[in-house]
């Protein structure tokens, strides 16, 4: 996920999601969003700075856009073969590769580059890294701090700027997904439907008191074979 929750042992029964996650001195800490499985004592909740900034968006925006990079990361602590290789380098977030028609594509940064700081923060695991950009505004010039290794264990120093761009919406729900279909009919699940009239009734030579039907075999150019198949 594209984001840190918060883990509890608080009771998170089904129908709890959505409400508060308070502290002991009765702070909302988090909003309850999923458990591991019943009765298992392990559940999670978004963060209510999270949530804040999810809110203030919304208000202002009508919605929640999220920068990218266009990167695949890893943390260098975890990539011990390739940080033996490199010196100087404490920790940092390693670009292992670089999407095609991402931002990074567009910009001086490489496969093997070591993201060490974005605008002067510095960052050391890729959530500190998706916490820094998903927050950029769209279109706007990240600047990231990158060491780039350049054989014999040296390695460069580099001030990369990238711009940043909206997350491609890959989930966007089925009800926004219409296909384009001829007027006053519509097409989903591989069935095609219309308000069956008068005279399309007359037409398929069938006839009800019901307003809608599914044209029936033979009808619309449908083969009968196919149709009862």
């Amino acid at each position: 996920m594209d984001q840190d929750f918060i883990q509890t042992d608080a009771n998170i029964n089904p129908g709890n999601s959505g409400g508060p996650l308070v502290s002991i001195d009765g702070e909302v800490i988090g909003i309850n969003a999923l458990i591991r499985g019943p009765r298992t004592g392990i559940g999670f909740a978004i963060p209510s700075n999270l949530a804040k900034e999810i809110s203030e968006k919304l208000i202002a925006d009508g919605k929640v856009t999220r920068a990218w990079l266009g990167v695949g990361i890893r943390s260098l602590g975890d990539y011990t073969e390739f940080k033996k290789t490199v010196k100087g380098v404490d920790d940092g977030v390693v670009v292992y590769t670089v999407q095609p028609e991402g931002p990074a594509s567009k910009s001086d940064l490489k496969p093997s580059d070591i993201i060490t700081a974005v605008d002067g923060k510095r960052v050391s695991t890729p959530q500190d890294l998706k916490n820094e950009i998903r927050g950029k505004k769209i279109g706007s010039t990240v600047t990231l701090d990158v060491a780039r290794p350049e054989g014999a264990s040296k390695v460069k120093n580099l001030k990369i700027k990238v711009k940043a761009e909206e997350w491609p919406d890959e989930t966007m729900p089925v009800a926004n997904q219409r296909r384009a279909t001829s007027e006053g009919m519509t097409s989903n699940l591989g069935v095609t439907v219309k308000s069956l009239t008068r005279e399309l009734a007359k037409q398929s030579g069938r006839w009800t008191k019901c307003g809608a039907g599914v044209p029936p075999a033979g009808f619309g150019g449908v083969p009968p074979s196919k149709a009862e198949q």
